[in-house]
């Protein structure tokens, strides 16, 4: 809880699916919330 998160993407990594280039959709964790991130959130609804 508290992870501001963005969807993205990641290869695989060994065997068949390294080989086919196949990659995996998964959440990505770009930061913890702080202080400074529930200011930007409330702004931006605002905004809305």
């Amino acid at each position: 809880a508290g992870a501001v998160v963005v969807p993205g993407a990641r290869r695989v990594s060994g065997g068949w699916g390294a080989e086919q280039g196949i990659a995996l959709q998964t959440p990505v964790i770009v930061k913890y919330r702080d202080e400074r991130t529930d200011v930007a959130t409330a702004l931006e609804g605002w905004l809305r």
